[in-house]
């Protein structure tokens, strides 16, 4: 399967941390593929299941050994699968990696449904602020359901299993089971994921990343990101443990299959989502040899994802020339640098042959030249300021945007035209819009006036003068006037000058 390009933007910092993309192994401490029937079905396939095996949340009346035949993990899949009440049925035919886990509930009650199970260990204390779930499901909903309990209506992919704590939550949100909602940290704010067709498969994915004090969720629907990311008190998550296809009590059990569920002990990057989800698309499994499989995952990686973007990254089959070739785009107020090791010296684009799995570095950086010679580099105008880098005076009021901000501190973006009209009109003494009159120290707190006696050609003979201010100065220098007094600290103060023309 050839990758279309696709561009992902994240919120980054400004300094560039080249991360390499990591086998999708590494951190990988709990996969279920559910190719097995009964408790084998659920137990973890990552060292040889000695921890994080699943439990069957309805006990042995569902699941282990199934009421209902067909139900647990290890389904075989069902184009007319009987539901719950059994007088309808609904279709679970379609594979996407072998079996599945197939999940079954009775909406008429909140604790009836065969399937879904717990993982005691994967809590907190496990996970801690850096780790990754992820999970295809495919919501089928029988037909003959007729409860009215709207929390029991609500189906869940997974979520952590403490009574009132949802501190890792991905379910919908509605009676009509098809708009889900991720949670983070029990109370703090939902990212709506959206409306998602029922009868097919689609790809969530949590990332959680430690942000200072907070814990902060991303989340990534069919290998995009969604939303914008909240985050929680680290201190808030304190799960203890997960369900996968029911909520954190054992209802509003998820009526459908999940396949490919998997936990790791770190955060992702955009890219490791991008190589999860294209596993998916082609039927191989997370912890597929690719390879063996006559695949590579090609990861081409922005040394800062602020910086810029990339094209190239994807699932391609061995031998593939990736399409358009491998290409670095910068942000605006970056630029381009070159290619990592062992790709210096590349074009870019440049054309590349898929021969394995590999990462390419893309390096960016900030823009340090100044198109418009203002004083101001591309990278300040473009991403601190809102300038414009080919424009040294943005809103066109005669000052320059270096002036606005270092001198006037006024919005660079917002014209003071008519205020400096009425200066050139009535100051006079051939000031002019760039010129610096007032000035002060920060230093030493002090203000400095510059005037210019353009009509007087005594200028070099003035007698000095003794300011009648305690603290104020007068001098002369290069044929400007100055003078010089004790500034404040309020952010405004008005000061009248008076003086006589010799």
């Amino acid at each position: 399967m050839n990758a279309s390009r696709l561009s992902l933007i994240a919120l980054a910092g400004f300094l560039p941390i080249l991360t390499a993309h990591a086998d999708l192994n590494s951190g990988l401490i709990a996969y279920y593929n559910f190719q097995e029937e009964g408790t084998a079905g659920i137990a973890n396939k990552v060292g040889g299941g000695a921890t994080h095996n699943g439990t069957y949340g309805s006990g042995t009346t569902f699941g282990v050994t199934p009421a209902i035949a067909g139900s647990g993990a290890g389904f075989v899949l069902n184009a007319a699968y009987a539901g719950v009440e059994a007088t309808t049925t609904t279709d679970r035919s379609i594979p996407l990696v072998g079996k599945a886990l197939n999940v079954a509930k009775d909406d008429a009650s909140a604790t009836a449904g065969s399937g879904w199970f717990n993982v005691p260990t994967l809590g907190a204390s496990t996970l801690g602020s850096n780790f990754a779930i992820s999970a295809w499901f495919y919501l089928a909903p029988d037909a003959d359901n007729g409860g009215t309990d709207v929390a029991t209506l609500r189906d869940y992919v997974f979520e952590s299993a403490d009574l009132d704590n949802f501190d890792v939550s991905f379910g919908t949100n509605d009676t009509n089971g098809n708009t889900f909602v991720s949670w983070i940290g029990g109370t703090s704010g939902a990212q709506v994921a959206g409306t998602l067709a029922t009868g097919q498969w689609h790809h969530v994915v949590h990332v959680f990343s430690q942000a200072g004090t907070n814990t902060a969720l991303s989340v990534y629907i069919n290998g995009a990101k969604v939303g914008a990311t909240v985050s929680t008190p680290t201190a808030n998550m304190n799960f203890t443990s997960l369900n996968f296809g029911a909520g954190r009590t054992g209802f509003r059990v998820f009526d459908g299959m999940l396949d490919e569920v998997a936990v790791w002990n770190r955060s992702f990057t955009a890219n490791d989502v991008t190589e999860l989800h294209q596993r998916g698309q082609a039927s191989l499994a997370v912890n597929a040899n690719l390879a063996a499989a006559g695949k590579a995952f090609v990861s081409v990686d922005p040394s800062d994802p602020a910086m810029g973007v990339t094209f190239g990254t994807g699932l391609y089959n061995l031998n593939d020339e990736i399409s358009g070739g491998v290409e670095a785009s910068p942000n605006p107020g970056y630029i381009f640098t070159g290619w990592g090791s062992p790709f210096t010296g590349q074009s870019n684009p440049f054309p590349h042959v898929v021969t394995a799995s590999v990462s390419i570095p893309a390096i960016f950086a900030q823009d340090s030249a100044d198109d418009d010679s203002d004083g101001l580099t591309n990278y300040q105008e473009e991403v601190i300021y809102g300038t414009f880098p080919n424009d040294a005076d943005s809103d066109d009021d005669l000052v320059s945007d270096r002036a606005e901000i270092q001198n006037t501190q006024t919005n660079p973006l917002v014209s003071q035209r008519e205020a400096v009209d009425y200066i050139i009109a009535n100051l006079g003494n051939g000031v002019g819009p760039n010129d610096t009159v007032l000035t002060r120290n920060q230093a030493n707190n002090t203000l400095t006036l510059k005037l210019t006696g353009q009509s007087s050609t005594t200028l070099t003979t003035w007698s000095g003068l003794t300011p009648s201010t305690p603290g104020t100065t007068a001098s002369q220098s290069g044929g400007d006037f100055l003078l010089q007094t004790p500034g404040t600290a309020d952010t405004k103060r008005f000061f009248q000058v008076k003086g006589q023309e010799p």
